[in-house]
C-alpha cells in the first residue's frame, strides 16, 4: 500500500455516517496477495470498487499531435445539463454552438491564420452584460 485516504461520505445509514477509504497499492490486480488483500476487505467493507492504474495512453510529441487534442464538445451528461444551461434545447442555439464548434474542430495547428468568428450583436450584448458579473466568480 502507497497512499490511504478517508474521508467522510454524504449519506448516513441507521444513523452511521460512513467513511470512504481510497487506497493506492503499487502491484497488479492479478497479484495473489492483492487478491487476497481484496478478499479480506470485501469481507468488512460494504463496497470494494477495483479502479485500476491511470494511464496516459499517448502523449503529444511534435507540434502537429495538438491538432487530435480537445475535438469534442460537451454534451447532456458530459456536465451540461438543460438545468444548468437554458438553452440547452434551444435549436437556434445548438445550430450556432455547432458552428463555432466545427470551426475549432476543422483548425489546424498548421494553418496560416486562427478562424475569425463574427459574433452577433445579441451575443456581444451577453456576453457585455455576464462579463462583468463573472470576472470576479473566476
Amino acid at each position: 500500500m502507497t497512499r490511504i485516504q478517508s474521508k467522510p461520505t454524504k449519506t448516513f445509514e441507521n444513523n452511521w455516517r460512513e467513511v470512504d477509504f481510497h487506497i493506492d497499492i503499487e502491484g497488479n490486480l492479478t497479484d495473489t496477495h492483492i487478491q487476497t488483500a481484496l478478499t479480506q476487505l470485501n469481507m468488512i467493507a460494504n463496497k470494494v470498487q477495483e479502479i485500476g492504474t491511470p494511464e496516459v495512453p499517448w502523449f503529444p510529441t511534435r507540434i502537429e499531435d495538438f491538432d487530435f487534442i480537445g475535438k469534442r464538445t460537451l454534451g447532456e451528461g458530459d456536465g451540461i445539463q438543460e438545468s444548468d444551461h437554458p438553452s440547452f434545447r434551444d435549436p437556434v442555439y445548438r445550430e450556432r454552438r455547432n458552428f463555432i464548434s466545427q470551426l475549432a474542430f476543422d483548425y489546424r495547428i498548421s494553418d496560416a491564420k486562427i478562424p475569425d468568428v463574427e459574433y452577433t450583436a445579441t451575443e456581444k450584448k451577453v456576453w457585455q452584460y455576464c462579463y462583468d458579473k463573472l470576472k470576479p466568480l473566476l
